[in-house]
């Protein structure tokens, strides 16, 4: 099964590229010239990050174009991508070392699935502990990208959430496979089906 769908009147597109399925739904929009409130490539970035960060399950849209064009996006492992990132929290998660949450992203692995999760690196391991505020953000959030390590977590493409406390925490990815998902969602249908 493909991972998203994309419906526009009587046409789908089956893929497993997010882009993909934004460029099939949204090209009769473009081709029609009509013009949006906020830009067509604006719109694209904004639902493919709802789609894809804010885990929703579908997104569709419809404009009065020449009648009305409606188009829906669906991920169709949806489901499985929710008991995956549950899972991850099951093997990974950490208070204060190791987190997850609900909006960050779950990819489709050959085997498995990436879930994106927040490491904690301290101030000190960053060598940032005796920043003034005039300190260059960016330089500030790259130490703590380069600091960032943890066993069980791959740090590609990384963000750094800076806040408050001394310290921050850095977006990186761990691996679970279709098979702990499954362990996982079977453990726990055992356990709401208990008496």
């Amino acid at each position: 099964m493909k991972r998203y769908s994309a419906v526009i009147g009587f046409k789908a597109l089956h893929t497993d590229d997010v882009n993909e399925a934004f460029e099939f739904a949204f090209k009769p929009l473009e081709d029609s010239g009509t013009e949006m409130v906020v830009p067509i490539p604006a719109l694209k970035t904004h639902m493919k990050g709802e789609l894809i960060a804010d885990g929703r399950k579908a997104l569709s849209v419809s404009t009065q174009t020449r009648g009305t064009l409606t188009f829906v996006i669906t991920d169709n492992l949806w489901p499985v991508a929710q008991i995956a990132r549950k899972a991850a929290k099951a093997l990974y998660a950490c208070d204060g070392e190791l987190e997850f949450d609900a909006t960050q992203p779950i990819n489709r692995t050959e085997a498995g699935w990436k879930v994106e999760c927040w490491v904690w690196v301290d101030a000190e391991s960053a060598g940032c502990e005796d920043l003034d505020e005039e300190t260059d953000e960016d330089n500030v959030e790259s130490a703590y990208i380069a600091a960032a390590e943890h066993r069980s977590v791959e740090f590609k493409d990384s963000r750094a959430s800076l806040g408050d406390e001394p310290g921050a925490y850095v977006s990186g990815w761990v691996t679970v496979s279709d098979a702990d998902v499954l362990q996982y969602d079977l453990q726990h249908c055992a356990k709401r089906l208990a008496p």
